[in-house]
């Protein structure tokens, strides 16, 4: 099991980043959560097998079709057994 943070900055809110990525994770069988923050960028938490999160990623670098992703951080994190992939809100 392998567990990422990814930031993402650019045009990644308003554009339904966040349910197209709940889309993919479940598609995929990534748990985690995505949240948009304050200052207009996006924070996700993902956990599943290398091939899973692997492919997570590379979906996440481009987004859904109105989406511009200019920044994308990836960290590897510690495992927290997330159970299923939600949209968190602040």
């Amino acid at each position: 099991m392998k567990s990422v943070t990814i930031n993402l900055k650019g045009k990644v809110q308003r554009v339904g980043y966040r349910y197209f990525a709940l889309n993919k994770a479940i598609e995929l069988g990534v748990n985690g959560f995505i949240i948009n923050l304050p200052d207009g960028s996006i924070k996700i938490e993902a956990e599943g097998t290398d091939e899973m999160i692997a492919r997570f990623v590379e979906w996440c670098r481009i987004g859904p079709a109105k989406a511009v992703v200019e920044d994308m951080e990836v960290v590897y994190s510690e495992v927290k057994n997330y159970e299923s992939f939600a949209i968190a809100y602040l």
